[in-house]
């Protein structure tokens, strides 16, 4: 019996699931890094302009990140930005109420 055609389809599986990996890791990778630039330029934008947000109860503020699904929970006193949560639009809502 000739085994090589089983033992060239082992390292073919396993080379397609390695480079499959590899690109599923870096693309993850960017989107980690896309999602911080954003948030920096947010900070950054809080920073300078700290009534940019939209004001929601209790003197509190929001703030979404870019093109993601989060947003910055922020209160602003004595024009000093506190920020409260990162949370996500739609998972949770109002999770982060605990932490006030």
């Amino acid at each position: 019996m000739n085994h090589w055609p089983f033992i060239i389809a082992a390292y073919g599986i396993v080379i397609g699931g390695s480079v499959s990996l590899t690109a599923w890791a870096w693309t993850s990778m960017r989107a980690a890094e896309r999602f911080a630039d954003e948030h920096e330029r947010v900070i950054e934008a809080i920073n300078r302009f700290s009534e940019i947000g939209r004001p929601i109860d209790g003197g509190l503020r929001r703030l979404n990140i870019g093109r993601t699904d989060y947003t910055i929970i922020y209160r602003l006193r004595d024009d000093v930005a506190t920020i409260l949560a990162v949370a996500h639009a739609s998972r949770r809502p109002g999770y982060w109420r605990e932490r006030l």
